[in-house]
């Protein structure tokens, strides 16, 4: 077991009233590979959100070197990933009116699409956290 030290961590927020699903939206690849703590309080339902203080000097200079010299290309990447949701929605408004006709696995795979691409805009996300500056 792994004993932690509570002053190795600094708060960043809380969520409050979120499910699993939600909760699972934080987990994008960028979240899962910080040293990062989330504790559940049932009596507010309150979802607290902490990240290693040696982490966040970590992201911290690197968000610097990022906003120096990888911007430009996370700006494209960004408005790519926008214009793939937005191609997402008008098609999942067509698929609405035949998922009943459609297959398990065409299901499957739309759901997949749509799972990535939410992951790969968590990611663009995530370097706009206020502690990578």
């Amino acid at each position: 077991m792994i004993k932690l030290n509570p002053s190795d961590y600094d708060y960043l927020w809380t969520d409050y009233d979120v499910n699993f699903l939600f909760v699972s939206c934080y987990l994008f690849r960028e979240f899962r590979k910080s040293d990062m703590l989330l504790t559940y309080d049932h009596s507010d339902k309150g979802l607290r959100f902490y990240l290693s203080k040696t982490c966040r000097k970590r992201m911290s200079d690197y968000g610097m070197n990022f906003y120096r010299k990888t911007f430009p290309r996370w700006k494209k990447e960004v408005i790519r990933n926008i214009e793939a949701g937005e191609n997402l929605v008008r098609q999942t408004n067509k698929q609405r009116k035949i998922v009943r006709s459609m297959t398990t696995a065409e299901i499957r795979k739309s759901i997949i699409e749509r799972v990535n691409l939410f992951q790969s805009l968590g990611g663009n996300y995530f370097h706009t956290e206020f502690f990578f500056g």
